[in-house]
């Protein structure tokens, strides 16, 4: 199809199965060789496998246009995958590119080409994920000790009370009360204007769920916890 490139995602470790999908040998071939021919009869462009750090490959089909490109640290999973492989892909002149894993579902050429213009990522949709992939790591490490930093005052807040909560990471806390089960605590919360979702909803009845989105927030669930 004109205008479309291919990534085949092939790096995985494979945990489960014990040995690597890639290498598996399947009607004959590998099963790497299937999943490239199958996306270089769907494309116009090439096909770009996407390995893991020192990976190779025993065997790649020579009658289609293949490169083999390699993640630079191992273990990130499929996003570094897709940030790897549209790299190259965003330096060949194609509006969109089909993904593939090593062992996809059964699928025809003619499917992925019919697929193509809906199923394919476009120009500006793997050009939005790039951005996401390459800022995503900054701001995770910075929500993260945001977070963090918002748990360390709510249970300097909640210390002495009969308010608790486990430790963890990321702005959502499991509260618990040594008075109150679930329900009477989000109850209670309610009363003063401050929601937070009961744990009934998975099977916790003693526990509710909040949200610590900010300072302020943190600031005034404190303030109804430790409240008259």
């Amino acid at each position: 199809m004109d205008g479309v490139a291919g990534v085949v995602l092939a790096g995985g470790r494979s945990t489960r199965m014990g040995s690597p999908k890639a290498e598996l040998v399947w009607h004959g071939s590998t099963v790497l060789r299937r999943v490239i021919g199958i996306v270089a009869r769907a494309v116009d462009g090439p096909v770009l496998v996407v390995a893991a750090p020192g990976q190779r490959f025993a065997a790649l089909p020579m009658e289609v246009e293949v490169e083999v490109v390699h993640d630079p640290v191992e273990g990130r999973g499929p996003l570094q995958g897709l940030a790897v492989g549209f790299g190259p892909a965003a330096t060949v002149p194609s509006a969109a590119a089909i993904v593939l894993p090593t062992a996809p579902p059964p699928l025809h050429p003619t499917v992925a080409r019919r697929l193509a213009p809906a199923g394919g990522i476009p120009a500006p949709a793997q050009a939005a994920a790039l951005w996401s992939l390459e800022q995503g790591e900054r701001l995770v490490a910075r929500r993260r000790a945001a977070a963090a930093g918002e748990r360390r005052r709510l249970a300097a807040a909640l210390a002495g009370t009969p308010v608790s909560f486990a430790d963890g990471h990321g702005h959502l806390v499991w509260l618990a009360s040594a008075e109150d089960d679930g329900a009477a605590l989000a109850a209670r919360l309610a009363a003063q204007k401050v929601y937070v979702a009961p744990g009934s909803a998975w099977g916790d009845e003693r526990h509710v769920r909040a949200a610590l989105r900010d300072a302020a927030a943190t600031d005034r669930l404190a303030a109804a916890l430790t409240g008259p």
